[in-house]
């Protein structure tokens, strides 16, 4: 076979190679809050209540145990030992919480923050029903910092 027939081959499998690096999850940034601070390392999306939560977390999520009953969902993130970020975005209204799970050692801690100026932080540059994307930048001006991106698959619900 010639070089000139191998070149359609060679580009299928850069085309394919980007479609696959494109569709990788990732998530990075750093989160201040409630004397925690901590590098998101990894990421998990999956339907929340109304919504989708977008979880961010100081930890790698064992996806494949949260998989284990055919769906990922809050109990799962519960369960998770990281610190953990969530993102909640309601359908058809602007993000107005943000939800916290801290565990150090054996005290944990997990609270809401609703403040003004959260749904402004969040910008959703995609989403569909298989990907979220976007980023949120908040500091509420005294000891609250989440600087953070994202580009995740949403997880099966199982129904």
């Amino acid at each position: 076979m010639n070089r000139s027939a191998l070149a359609p081959l060679g580009l299928l499998a850069l085309l394919a190679a980007t479609a696959a690096a494109q569709a990788a999850d990732s998530a990075s940034g750093a989160v201040s809050l409630e004397n925690v601070d901590f590098t998101v390392v990894d990421g998990l999306a999956f339907a929340n209540r109304e919504g989708l939560a977008i979880s961010l977390s100081s930890t790698d999520f064992d996806k494949q145990k949260m998989r284990k009953d055919g769906k990922v969902d809050i109990f799962d993130r519960m369960r998770h030992s990281g610190q953990v970020v969530s993102i909640n975005i309601d359908k058809g209204k602007p993000t107005m919480c943000v939800d916290y799970a801290f565990q150090e050692g054996d005290t944990a801690s997990s609270g809401s923050y609703c403040e003004t100026g959260v749904a402004d932080a969040v910008e959703i540059t995609r989403l569909d029903d298989n990907r979220v994307a976007g980023s949120m930048n908040w500091n509420n001006g005294k000891d609250t910092t989440i600087e953070v991106t994202f580009d995740l698959a949403i997880e099966p619900d199982g129904k």
